[in-house]
């Protein structure tokens, strides 16, 4: 990809982040809403690899004494 196309992937992935996170916060509501939680207390670390991130709704129930790198 050329660098002047990143601006415009940048706007299209913006846009799309917002309904991304609308349609996975009702899925949460409606499915189980602590999955999250129970998913990030399986952690042991000290290190973990969070691939995939996304719009970062896993971020917020992230463990204090483990490191994390996350990438998308």
């Amino acid at each position: 990809m050329n660098s002047h196309h990143l601006p415009l992937v940048r706007r299209r992935y913006d846009r799309l982040a917002s309904l991304y996170d609308l349609i996975e916060g009702a899925l949460e509501f409606f499915v189980e809403k602590d999955y999250r939680t129970k998913l990030n207390d399986c952690l042991k670390g000290p290190r973990v690899l969070e691939v995939g991130v996304g719009t970062g709704r896993n971020i917020p129930y992230y463990k204090k004494n483990i490191l994390y790198t996350a990438i998308d």
